[in-house]
């Protein structure tokens, strides 16, 4: 990533405008993604850390790929591939999953040598290797621990915050000592005694007084209320607003339709307007309200109709501007006293090419983009094995002076 940021042929000042551009324009919708700072991924792109590699590994194909030569955009390819299995937090198959998981990281470890031999000096490409044995023993590796007791820091922090500073030892015991009682409470078990108890009926009927479970965060009207797919009660803007579909009205000629701002479909799992779902006759399309535009293969745009319930997931895809060939294009913000900084955003003009690229590294709905796709890696043949001592020379001549 920071030789993407930092080499190219062109000024370093255009290519920075060129970043902040694709950043800004990256459909984040169907993204595990948070807040997305593009601003501050190419200032600080020197600093990047672990915690922002989840952000980056989802958007770099897209941001980087005019800078890329074929090798680079093969192994970003793989890299994003092997990502999703080292990602994954629910494996429905175990032996499956660890067989392509093994898979995938000798194909990318192949490459990655071919480009340059010198990572094999590097203990993470090493470990690896070892993954599938880890996660066969202790579960999926999102989970993992990348150092003793480093989830302790979090619990510690909290019962510091939680403190007037006048007396923080004091406040630690108390808040570590009710951590104490409520371990005992949830494992019924006694470690004086070596032996197993059950809690008596007033410390369980406790929890039925409303005020106990306003202060541990329970609230018993959300959930009853938990039945997917539900609408929200957000307001439909009137930018937002279009009018009833034909078709639509034609089926239900008696019935009042009205458009809604958005759909839950499940927890994290929200549809708006414009965005990509998949049903279960495998179609892409346009959510609005009930109603799926779908994009056929001839590029023109119909609507079918189909029932919230059949919507399987949301998608993330992108404009494919390599071949539609749209233009970049700054443009100043409205003015704004409050607003501090420049007074220009940076666009990007897409054409009438009705085309778009399935994110494939998305980590949100795993299983649904990889079966969208269906892409089938190849295996290295044994005369392609051969070809990575190439990596050998080309670690070499970058030692030579």
């Amino acid at each position: 990533m920071r030789k993407g940021v930092k080499s190219s042929g062109i000024r370093r000042k255009e290519k920075k405008t060129q970043h902040l551009t694709v950043l800004s324009i990256f459909n984040k919708e169907s993204l595990d993604l948070a807040e997305l700072n593009g601003k501050y991924f190419v200032k600080h792109f020197k600093s990047l850390v672990g915690k922002h590699f989840k952000k980056a590994i989802q958007m770099i194909p897209f941001i980087f790929y005019q800078f890329m030569d074929s090798a680079e955009r093969e192994l970003w390819s793989l890299l994003c591939h092997l990502a999703l299995y080292v990602y994954q937090t629910s494996i429905l198959n175990l032996e499956d999953y660890l067989k392509e998981l093994s898979q995938k990281i000798d194909i990318f470890l192949h490459h990655v040598i071919k480009m340059s031999a010198k990572w094999v000096n590097k203990p993470k490409f090493h470990m690896l290797i070892h993954l599938p044995h880890s996660i066969r023993r202790f579960g999926p590796a999102y989970l993992f621990a990348t150092e003793k007791f480093e989830s302790y820091n979090s619990i510690l922090q909290k019962a510091s915050v939680h403190s007037n500073r006048h007396r923080p030892g004091r406040d630690l015991a108390i808040n570590f000592s009710n951590y104490e009682c409520m371990q005992a409470v949830l494992t019924l078990y006694n470690n004086d005694t070596k032996s197993y108890f059950q809690t008596s009926s007033n410390i369980t009927d406790m929890f039925q007084a409303p005020i106990i479970q306003h202060s541990m965060g329970y609230n018993e009207d959300i959930y009853t209320l938990k039945i997917y797919p539900q609408k929200t009660h957000k307001k439909l803007d009137s930018a937002s607003k279009l009018p009833t579909p034909k078709k639509l009205q034609e089926i239900y000629p008696t019935k009042k339709i009205k458009q809604i701002h958005s759909l839950i479909i499940e927890p994290k799992n929200t549809i708006k307007r414009k965005t990509f779902v998949q049903v279960s006759f495998l179609i892409i399309g346009f959510c609005l309200s009930t109603s799926i535009y779908i994009l056929s293969h001839d590029a023109i745009c119909k609507i079918e109709i189909t029932h919230a319930k059949y919507i399987k997931t949301t998608l993330n895809l992108q404009n494919n501007c390599h071949e539609g060939q749209c233009q970049n294009k700054m443009s100043k913000k409205n003015a704004d006293h409050n607003h501090e900084g420049p007074q220009v955003e940076y666009l990007i003009e897409h054409t009438q090419l009705n085309s778009y690229i399935l994110n494939t590294a998305s980590f949100h709905s795993t299983c649904q983009h990889c079966e969208m796709a269906n892409i089938i890696t190849p295996y290295p043949t044994a005369e392609e094995r051969i070809s990575a001592v190439d990596g050998a020379q080309k670690w070499k001549a970058e030692m030579d002076p």
